[in-house]
């Protein structure tokens, strides 16, 4: 597949001598398979390497299903679901991939770095320590997103530009909207483990978020299915 303007592969899909690729799935989740390269200059963060890549055929999931298949599991380890306080705002209501996080408070620097970085087609969790006082995520970095290749965000706080988030080809789940922006005040953490909602949520575990929920696993679900 060449690669041009209009190509289909992900922000810094591009080969080099020391590239390795692998499959995944388009980052716009369109029926198209596609080749992530990772290269000494732009490699793929270690929880998103190729035995942790989306999957590249399209599926067709339920967290229902998720939940009547695991409801025996104990809580708070393997299987685990996101209360039901999250709203959808962004284009996409459906969703999954390999979790990043994000822990801040009020300040949302440490959102901005990560959405504006290649996401291979990764769900990026934000602590956000449910405060509703101020937006960590805007129309600007959910277009950020949408480029850069991430799949969705969960963001453990508010949002705001409504008709910019649902006109991003990403999903978006937030407790709420506020217009208020964000102040810097406090670097935050990248890739730690975070409670979103009291439930524990590490990097490289999977998020599935369709109309019904969120739910999230310590492996794919979908790779069993």
């Amino acid at each position: 597949m060449p690669l041009g303007p209009r190509s289909p592969l992900l922000p810094c899909a591009i080969p080099s001598p020391t590239a390795t690729a692998f499959s995944a799935y388009h980052w716009r989740h369109r029926r198209i398979p596609v080749r992530i390269f990772s290269c000494s200059r732009h490699p793929c963060p270690p929880h998103v390497r190729k035995e942790n890549a989306v999957n590249p055929s399209p599926i067709a999931f339920s967290t229902c299903d998720f939940c009547d298949e695991h409801k025996s599991a104990p809580p708070q380890q393997e299987f685990r679901v996101l209360p039901p306080v999250f709203h959808s705002y962004g284009g996409r209501s459906r969703f999954y991939g390999p979790v990043r996080t994000v822990k801040c408070h009020e300040d949302n620097s440490p959102v901005k770095a990560a959405v504006e970085s290649p996401g291979h087609g990764a769900v990026l969790v934000v602590d956000g320590g449910a405060s509703l006082r101020r937006a960590l995520v805007g129309g600007n970095l959910a277009a950020a997103a949408e480029r850069n290749g991430w799949a969705g965000l969960v963001v453990d706080g508010c949002v705001r530009d409504l008709a910019e988030l649902q006109a991003a080809s990403v999903g978006i789940r937030a407790l709420g909207l506020i217009p208020l922006p964000t102040n810097r005040t406090t670097p935050g953490q990248t890739d730690v483990p975070v409670l979103i909602q009291g439930v524990p949520v590490v990097p490289g575990d999977w998020l599935y978020a369709d109309e019904d929920g969120i739910v999230i696993s310590r492996q794919p679900l979908h790779a069993a299915g």
